[in-house]
């Protein structure tokens, strides 16, 4: 079957999400309330059992002011309790009121602030209540039970005993909620008192515990029920003096109990029941949910410490998760400078992440996990990953839906992307880090499916029914029996660390390139720098070649005009007189001597050439 998402079940306007819990109307009638004016403490609105408590009629009750119920020395505390505001009220505080004899009967007093009344809750003194110093060591020894633990389960599981130890319920178990408000009980203690049905792994669907019931426990740290099957005590009149509808009873530990949670308790075989909120970073993290199979009053000195062990664990739960990661974290962070290492050693980054021990998958930590790898050089894959198309296409699905997104991550991917159950053996889990060199530039991790078994206190899908408005009704179930869900197409959660360890590495391979990339444009630098020296040597001696050559001309021009012209002017004299055999045979020899030093200059330029070109070798 598919998993269900309860927290986005619609309701009707008799059932769960819509019911008015914070307004019934009524309260338990293990107390009494009083709604005061502010200013004046006038008398607004109180609970009917107030009469009989007190032994008056009803019109007896209404003709007394409320400072004429309570001793002269309680008016300067009740005025000064009235000027405080917010968490200024330290409450409870020890109150008598008078009754119809002329006795005073004594209460615990707890008042606080409803829109623009005052909500004053009464509650009988115990016969016997215990001193200070029994409480202060019974508040130690439960807390002390918690000290020196490292895992969270065994803070849970301690917790439970402690609680159980300390009310004596018959079942105590923590409910931890998940991202879709479903809860999951983690820790139980049972009384060894009779057979008791055990809860512990099993899951509760969200709709057991609708949205506006989360938000009034997370607003109070303590929700008691003695008894399910006592009548609930009406406030008179029904609405408030100014509002003039019923009063918002959000803060009230008196309020009265849904009859949809009755029926859901009976049900469960739960008579009395006591709830103590669990909160982290300003969110309900949980509940110890204590049951008892008979009506049982928790006194309230046992209430204060469970409410203290309430806000001990709340304050354990951050540091908790951090010590139970501590050692996991170590290692990613040893696997991560590993493959820094490698990355630096490597020319290539894909080698460094794959090459060596520990790699790129010692990063996933799952079993059949793997990885793919694309840095503008076509898809390196490690381990059985999906085909290359489809790996392309899931790459294409990132850049349109979370571009802008460093680290993704989902342990159920087809749920996302629906092509993707055609792979979920390989692929139901993924990381995906993206790597700005190119567009489709990213590292995959896989994980494959893990299909695993969900144990249900109770058939989360009995008694819904869908309205013909298309609204969901749910009744509470009549069975808690476990039952049994195949959950597929999820692969193992990623955590926390491992999603820190993959942003780590995206950090690191960004710090690798730009220093490979500024120490290219170094080097790229230095050769310009060095071609450019070059070329200034080159034009220097081009510049001293010129120079020389240009004198050479200049002096090898001179020295063959001279022969030539001894020759030109011998040649002259012949043709003037060549009947003088004897000196045209001077001039003759004149001619060829000349003749032969330019011969021999010429011969000695084409050495000097040779020599220049390197070609002449001796």
């Amino acid at each position: 079957m598919e998993d269900l998402e309860y927290s986005k079940l619609r309701t009707d306007l008799s059932n769960c999400d819509r019911e008015l819990i914070h307004i019934p109307g009524t309260i338990q009638a293990f107390g009494i309330l009083i709604c005061l004016s502010d200013p004046g403490l006038q008398i607004c609105n109180f609970s009917a059992n107030i009469i009989s408590t007190l032994g008056y009629t009803l019109e007896e009750f209404l003709s007394q002011s409320f400072f004429s119920l309570v001793r002269a020395e309680d008016h300067t505390f009740l005025n000064e309790l009235v000027k405080a505001k917010g968490s200024k009220v330290k409450n409870p505080y020890a109150i008598a009121l008078k009754k119809s004899d002329g006795k005073y009967l004594p209460f615990l007093a707890f008042l606080h602030r409803s829109e623009n009344n005052l909500i004053l809750e009464l509650e009988p003194l115990e016969d016997n209540p215990p001193i200070l110093m029994d409480l202060y060591r019974e508040t130690i020894s439960s807390i002390s039970a918690l000290q020196g633990v490292e895992s969270l389960t065994e803070l849970c599981q301690r917790a439970t005993e402690a609680v159980q130890s300390l009310t004596g319920f018959d079942r105590v178990m923590i409910y931890q909620f998940d991202p879709n408000w479903n809860g999951h009980v983690i820790a139980e203690a049972l009384s060894s008192v009779g057979k008791v049905d055990s809860y512990k792994g099993h899951h509760f669907p969200a709709s057991d515990i609708p949205s506006q019931s989360r938000a009034v426990l997370l607003q109070n740290w303590l929700r008691m029920i003695p008894d399910v099957d006592c009548k609930p005590v009406p406030i008179l009149p029904s609405a408030g003096p100014l509002s003039q509808r019923p009063l918002n009873l959000s803060r009230a530990f008196l309020r009265s109990v849904s009859p949809i949670h009755i029926r859901y308790l009976k049900n469960m075989g739960v008579v009395s029941s006591l709830t103590v909120s669990l909160k982290h970073e300003g969110r309900l993290w949980g509940l110890i949910s204590c049951h008892h199979r008979k009506a049982y009053l928790v006194s309230h000195s046992a209430r204060v410490v469970c409410r203290l062990i309430g806000r001990h664990i709340s304050s354990l739960l951050g540091i908790t998760g951090e010590v139970e990661d501590l050692h996991y974290l170590r290692k990613l962070r040893s696997i991560h400078d590993s493959l820094v290492k490698f990355m630096l050693a490597e020319e290539d980054l894909i080698q460094g992440l794959i090459k060596y021990s520990p790699n790129l998958l010692d990063l996933a930590a799952s079993k059949g996990a793997s990885a793919a790898i694309y840095l503008g050089k076509g898809w390196t894959l490690v381990g059985r990953t999906p085909e290359i198309p489809q790996i392309e296409a899931l790459v294409d699905w990132l850049i349109h839906h979370h571009s802008k997104e460093d680290v993704f991550y989902t342990h159920s991917l087809s749920s996302l992307v629906p092509e993707a159950i055609a792979y979920k053996d390989v692929a139901s889990g993924l990381l995906a880090i993206n790597i700005p060199r190119t567009e489709n530039s990213y590292i995959l991790w896989f994980r494959p499916e893990i299909p695993k078994v969900v144990t249900w206190a109770g058939d989360p899908n009995k008694n819904v029914e869908i309205l013909p408005d298309g609204t969901l009704k749910i009744e509470p179930r009549s069975s808690f029996e476990a039952w049994i869900e195949n959950v597929q197409n999820q692969a193992l959660d990623w955590r926390p660390v491992e999603i820190e360890a993959a942003r780590t590495l995206r950090t690191s391979i960004l710090g690798i390139d730009l220093q490979r990339l500024v120490k290219k444009e170094q080097e790229a630098r230095t050769r310009a720098e060095e071609l450019v020296l070059q070329r200034e040597k080159d034009i220097h001696q081009l510049r001293s070649e010129r120079i020389l050559r240009e004198s050479f001309v200049a002096t090898l021009t001179h020295d063959l005009r001279t022969p030539l012209t001894a020759a030109r002017l011998s040649a002259q004299l012949i043709n003037m007189n060549p009947a003088d055999k004897d000196r045209a045979q001077k001039q003759s020899e004149k001619i060829f001597l000349n003749i032969d030093r330019v011969d021999q200059m010429i011969t000695d330029l084409l050495d000097a050439n040779q020599i220049r070109a390197g070609q002449k070798l001796s």
